[in-house]
């Protein structure tokens, strides 16, 4: 599961993952994206530093990758802190990056993506 916050000045959305990822938690975030169109216009930012466990296919980032970005020439920050979450990362942006499209950046820390977005925590409230 995961809990989602925004900001509406900013044009930002945080999607910070729990302890577990699944297909699910995806499949979750797909369906916020088309049932709510307005966030088209936002950058997001996909937390992952709680996450301990990944019950996602080995295919899963390649095939994630074909799958063109959601909110279109919108920037993508991953907060990932673990080497096995990273690689998964990197395999998808690579896969997008093969595609032409925009590919989303990794960084290790909140503050990093904070600085990169021009946001702070506190400018965030909850979904």
């Amino acid at each position: 599961m995961f809990d989602l916050s925004i900001n509406e000045l900013r044009k930002v959305i945080i999607c910070r993952f729990d302890e577990d990822m699944t297909v699910d938690d995806f499949a979750m975030l797909d369906e916020i994206g088309r049932s709510r169109k307005e966030i088209a216009l936002y950058d997001c930012i996909f937390d992952l530093t709680h996450v301990q466990r990944v019950d996602l296919p080995r295919s899963f980032a390649a095939e994630r990758a074909e799958i063109p970005q959601a909110f279109k020439d919108r920037e993508r920050v991953y907060i990932v802190n673990r080497p096995e979450l990273r690689d998964l990362i990197q395999r998808y942006a690579d896969g997008q990056a093969a595609k032409g499209w925009r590919t989303p950046q990794i960084v290790g820390t909140r503050d990093e993506a904070f600085a990169l977005l021009g946001v702070t925590s506190a400018d965030f409230r909850g979904f």
